[in-house]
């Protein structure tokens, strides 16, 4: 029987995209009727990678096993409280900013920002853990955005526990620099550009000269 050509990102060990994984492969193959039990577990198997690929590497792949291999796959990575242990790992672990570039800043917001709106998503009180993961992820950007972000707490009143108002005002300011990146990069590129200081000089020789 030729099987339907179906797309899903591979699952290895990352716990933290078994959720993601499982909804795609549930929606696209284990919901869907006109396919067989063992083509189910066919996929099943085919998409799997590294440790949960060994986890159920002895088990037969037929029709019977089908339901066997989804409960030792759910049991290990569909645990709810290993999936936010591990968002809360990451956060906790993030790296101090050191000359990060805009497009690195631009990867660590959007990594800080999935992971809490998966924490959310699993319904967590993401501002409950705010006081904690707050300092850890501000560490990650330089120290002229954590200034910015005391400032603005202050002027609007927030709470310094807030993490949802914090995701929002580093979205903010990293749009910010990558914006200021571009502008400056297309005003360097530009063959009739010159810098302020230059330009300084020559008209002061322009005034003389006159």
């Amino acid at each position: 029987m030729k099987l339907p050509a179906i797309k899903l990102e591979p699952f290895a060990d990352n716990v933290e995209n078994w959720s993601r994984f499982w909804e795609q492969f549930r929606s696209s193959i284990d919901d869907d009727t006109s396919l067989s039990t063992i083509n189910k577990h066919v996929f099943l198997r085919g998409y799997l990678e590294g440790e949960p690929k060994l986890l159920v590497d002895g088990i037969a792949v037929t029709a019977d096993t089908y339901e066997e291999t989804k409960r030792i796959l759910l049991a290990r990575y569909g645990d709810t409280n290993r999936i936010i242990q591990a968002h809360l790992d990451f956060l906790e672990g993030l790296p101090l900013a050191k000359s990060a570039t805009p497009d690195e800043l631009n990867t660590t917001f959007i990594q800080c920002h999935r992971r809490v709106q998966a924490l959310w998503a699993l319904g967590e009180d993401v501002n409950g853990y705010g006081r904690v993961l707050i300092p850890k992820i501000l560490r990650a950007f330089p120290p002229k955005i954590c200034q910015r972000w005391t400032v603005h707490v202050k002027r609007q009143g927030l709470s310094e526990g807030d993490i949802l108002k914090l995701i929002e005002f580093l979205g903010e300011e990293v749009d910010g620099v990558l914006t200021a990146q571009k502008i400056c990069g297309e005003t360097l590129d530009h063959p009739n550009y010159i810098p302020s200081a230059a330009a300084l000089h020559v008209n002061s020789k322009q005034s003389k000269s006159g």
